[in-house]
């Protein structure tokens, strides 16, 4: 059985280093953060990627169905590895009676991580980039058929 790990690196910036360690540990971990940003820019060729001030990378992370309560905007997704399912899944509509389970292997996804979320099942070995925002201004939660067509917009799929 594969070790499931997650690191989180945060705003590689001077005013936060304590939350990021000092050292090494800081240029390792922006490197880490400019290299996942060089990645999240491809999908935004005309420029204009979405603001985020946290990344959390994965490997083999299975998490249950949960919110995020610390986000204060939507997430951007995108799962990498040789792995097959591993479908990004959602609740949608009222009182999360439907599941939207979103393909996000080698494409970013978006939804809002204040609502019900989680990763499907998998075979294989899956590693996975999640762009979010802990601070600022929180934006108004929409709908997930907004991020739906966020994601047909930008030919990333549903």
């Amino acid at each position: 059985r594969r070790f499931r790990r997650r690191l989180v690196v945060d705003v590689p910036d001077q005013n936060r280093s304590e939350m990021i360690g000092t050292g090494n540990k800081v240029r390792e971990r922006g490197r880490v953060w400019r290299l996942c940003e060089k990645v999240l820019r491809t999908f935004f060729p005309e420029g204009h990627p979405p603001e985020y001030d946290s990344l959390a990378i994965t490997s083999d992370f299975r998490g249950s169905p949960h919110v995020d309560k610390k986000d204060t905007s939507h997430q951007y997704v995108l799962a990498l590895g040789a792995f097959e399912g591993g479908e990004l899944c959602v609740e949608a509509g009222e009182d999360g009676e439907k599941v939207l389970a979103v393909d996000v292997k080698n494409r970013l996804g978006r939804l809002d991580g204040r609502v019900p979320h989680w990763v499907s099942g998998w075979t294989g070995e899956r590693f996975s980039l999640v762009f979010f925002r802990t601070g600022g201004t929180p934006t108004p939660m929409e709908p997930v058929d907004a991020h739906v067509r966020w994601m047909k917009s930008q030919s990333i799929g549903s």
